[in-house]
């Protein structure tokens, strides 16, 4: 339904996501430019929810995170793949009896994904990946978008028709809600909202915390390059 409103001025492997995280960190990306699908990005906070905050590794299993996400096995075999070749992860491959190791490059733009989006019944593995996926184009503030959906199907990379279908179907189970705005211009804008079935707002202490864990990450890769100079000079 469309609503008429006016603007208002190394240690033990984990096979259990850190739930006591309210948000996963995700970057802000382009999906298109980095050769990714938009259902990477739920493979990728499913591997992220599992994090260790202490080592920053991750070990669950392919099939674990199959069927955390949803998604098929033969797909993550594939999507792990891509965000390899897009340097958002690092896997130290494993074997029968040890899964392999996970980790992840230092995010500087980013945004928070609620954890309990994994665990969402009312939603298929595609809607959350059309949520996840979408979530960078809605301001921070306010949690909206103007971004027309035309534009957000090409920047995912799906038609518009897949991107209305999902739409349709996220705004009848109550997660985003599309209506009409006035703006300051006295121009009307057409608005899609996410709504708080989910807690969508990082916190600032997520955002400090995942900050410096970034400067860290930073540092790390500049000593390391230092170093090789070092000993290539020696």
């Amino acid at each position: 339904m469309i609503t008429f409103t006016h603007y208002q001025n190394p240690i033990k492997p984990m096979e259990t996501p850190t739930i006591y995280k309210a948000h996963i960190i995700t970057p802000k990306l382009n999906l298109i430019d980095m050769n990714l699908e938009y259902r990477d990005l739920l493979t990728y906070i499913t591997i992220r929810s599992f994090l260790n905050s202490k080592t920053k590794e991750c070990y669950p299993s392919q099939r674990t995170i199959a069927k955390t996400s949803g998604l098929s096995l033969n797909f993550i075999v594939d999507s792990i793949t891509r965000l390899k070749a897009a340097g958002l992860i690092t896997v130290q491959t494993g074997n029968e009896r040890v899964s392999s190791r996970y980790s992840f490059s230092a995010v500087t733009e980013f945004t928070g994904i609620p954890t309990t989006i994994l665990s969402e019944n009312s939603l298929t593995p595609t809607e959350k990946a059309i949520l996840v996926s979408i979530r960078r184009y809605f301001w921070d503030s306010k949690l909206e978008t103007t971004e027309l959906m035309g534009s957000i199907a090409k920047y995912i990379g799906v038609s518009y028709s897949t991107l209305y279908k999902h739409y349709k179907a996220l705004e009848e189970k109550g997660y985003i809600v599309a209506h009409v705005m006035r703006n300051f211009h006295g121009n009307t804008d057409f608005v899609t909202s996410l709504t708080d079935k989910f807690d969508w707002r990082i916190t600032k202490l997520e955002e400090k915390v995942e900050a410096h864990a970034t400067e860290i990450e930073i540092l790390k890769l500049k000593v390391e390059e230092l170093t090789k100079l070092v000993m290539k000079a020696a």
